[in-house]
Order: structure tokens, then sequence, then C-alpha cells
């Protein structure tokens, strides 16, 4: 099956070859994965569909398939989303990585790649997410995890061990609530949908624009998504 609704398409599908619609990042992902290459699963979310989730949001937008695309991509799978221009030389949005991370799913994930990875790359979500869905200054998870190495005696984040980076999290947590109001998200389905809203309507900012213009793309030109599952070193 290629076509997998809302006119989202699966990264080994043959058929994705036009990267006017799906975009250049994602047209060669399906090359590779042609030849045989071991290219992690993923959706392409093509320029007509982002440009609805910019303007109505992912629910509205993707409906069921939202939760089709989760479930295609394996339960408890961490997701990452990718900006895929027409041309790459048009930039776009900040990959957002390890999405999918909640305290539900951080037992089965700490049997999988240990205990002190798992938090690693949760307090390494909140803060990527934070920044580019809630809008939370980036300094202010900086100067948080510099306070949280002078309370752990550490040099660098490296230094940090399991339970250190469980304080980590918990600091990065009450940040983000400090600073939205809510806690961090706890739904897959909630952060994915809300990161492909950030990066579709970050692609249409003025600034984001100008820059577009200033590299010799055409006014109007959309931007492609991808949705893949990650593939942890």
């Amino acid at each position: 099956m290629t076509e997998t609704g809302a006119g989202m398409r699966a990264l080994h599908d043959p058929g994705l070859n036009d990267p006017a619609t799906h975009g250049a990042r994602a047209v060669r992902l399906a090359r590779l994965a042609a030849l045989g290459l071991p290219v992690p699963p993923g959706l392409a979310l093509p320029v007509e569909l982002v440009a609805r989730i910019a303007r109505d949001g992912a629910r509205a937008a993707l409906g069921d398939a939202l939760d089709r695309a989760l479930a295609g991509l394996g339960a408890g799978a961490l997701l990452a989303i990718r900006a895929s221009p027409p041309d790459p030389d048009w930039g776009g949005p900040h990959a957002i990585l390890d999405i999918g991370i909640t305290d539900a799913a951080l037992p089965a994930l700490s049997a999988r790649i240990g205990a002190r990875a798992a938090r690693d790359l949760y307090r390494r979500l909140i803060q990527s997410w934070g920044a580019a869905v809630a809008g939370i200054d980036a300094e202010a998870f900086e100067t948080a995890l510099h306070e949280r190495l002078k309370l752990e005696g550490a040099d660098s984040e490296g230094d940090l061990d399991c339970a250190a980076l469980e304080r980590l999290v918990a600091d990065y947590r009450g940040l983000f609530r400090a600073e939205t109001g809510e806690d961090f998200p706890q739904d897959p389905a909630a952060q994915l949908g809300a990161a492909l809203e950030a990066a579709a309507r970050g692609w249409m900012r003025p600034s984001a624009r100008m820059l577009r213009d200033a590299r010799g793309a055409p006014r109007g030109a959309g931007l492609a998504l991808i949705v893949q599952r990650m593939a942890l070193g």
C-alpha cells in the first residue's frame, strides 16, 4: 500500500518521484529505498497537505490519518519531522527529533536503549519541542542545563549520570510549565500534530519567505514534510 491517507505516501513507495509534490528529500529517500538501502520507514506529506496543516491545523487536515500514521510507523517508535522543500537550497524548518517519548513510554524505551540514554532523549525532546513548537526561548533551556551542571558538579552534559538526567528532565518540565502554563504533552499524537503545525506555519513566516526569496525560490513556494521513524545509534 503506497497511499496512506490524506495524500501521504510511504518513503518506500517507488512512485514517490516528484520533488514538486513531495520535496527533494523525500524523493531521494525513496530512491535509496528502491536500491535496497536501509531507509527507516516514513511518510512524505505533500505540499498541498502541509499548506492545509498550516491553515487548518494537523487534526483538521489529517483526521484519522494522523493516528493511522502513528500506528503504521510502529507502536512506541520515536519519530522525526524533517523539511522536504522541492529544492533543498530553499532551506526549511529545523528537524524535530525524538517525538513520541512520554512518561508512559519511558520504561519500554529504557529497556531498549538503557535508562540513561532514554532520559537523555527525553530531555532533548522537551528542549527541541519546547523551542520549536511551544516558542520557549532556547536560551532558557541552556540556562537550566548549566544550572543543573553546577548543582551536579559536572563539566558537561555527558558527565551527568541517570539520576542527574532524571533531575534535568524535571528541570525542563518545570521550565515548560512555567513558560506555557501547561504540562509537556503526554500524547504522542498531540506531540506529532503540534510539531507538524509548527513546521508548516514556520515556513509561512515573513522571515522564512524573505530567506527563500534571497535563495531564488518562486513566490508561493510550498513545503513538503517527512515523518520518519528514528534509527537510534
